[in-house]
């Protein structure tokens, strides 16, 4: 349906059934399951080494909702570009146009179009992603926000498990109420 070939899903489903069989259906899986780890790791990365910078500029204090929303955007265009040559190779699988799999397809682009091809629909593919990531994680802090200061209000027995489990772990540079993924993360690092 994306390229136009049919008007709607089910009948694309059931022309690439006709065409290639069920298996044309997963003809993209492996680079979209290449894509999603690094996607992953790319974005809460930049976002969460991002937040720490916007947080010590603004001395300690949590970004604003402005601040997250760029924060956000800049974290998943960050992602979107780090992954976007599989994407290309991805889309390419599924369109089924001479393409055999993922190391074909990936030496004919390199042979016939050049390394830069694997940017091709880059531009499109932000102009959906930044906004989109923006949003989410503006939507993330406000719902973390909202949980921390309910636990707080209650006793807080997710900040007792914190302590617990990071017991003397909190370092000086990070904020009373800094991310306790990266307070265990370091305490970690200083027992080694």
């Amino acid at each position: 349906a994306q390229m136009g070939l049919t008007k709607n899903p089910f009948g694309m489903a059931a022309a690439i059934v006709k065409k290639r069989g069920v298996a044309g259906l997963y003809a993209g899986l492996p680079p979209a399951l290449l894509r999603l780890a690094p996607n992953a790791a790319v974005q809460w990365t930049v976002y969460e080494n991002t937040s720490l910078m916007v947080k010590r500029w603004i001395n300690g204090k949590e970004p604003s909702t402005t601040q997250n929303f760029i924060i956000g955007g800049i974290s998943g265009s960050a992602a979107a570009l780090a992954t976007q040559p599989f994407d290309v190779i991805k889309t390419r699988l599924h369109t089924g146009v001479g393409y055999s799999g993922l190391l074909q397809c990936t030496q004919r682009i390199i042979k016939e179009e050049g390394c830069k091809a694997f940017m091709k629909g880059a531009v499109p593919r932000l102009l959906l992603v930044f906004p989109n990531s923006a949003i989410f994680y503006c939507t993330f802090q406000f719902a973390r926000s909202a949980l921390y200061s309910e636990s707080n209000s209650a006793g807080s027995i997710t900040e007792s498990a914190e302590n617990a489990n990071c017991a003397n772990s909190i370092q000086p540079e990070l904020p009373a109420n800094g991310n306790a993924f990266y307070r265990c993360l370091e305490s970690l690092g200083n027992t080694r």
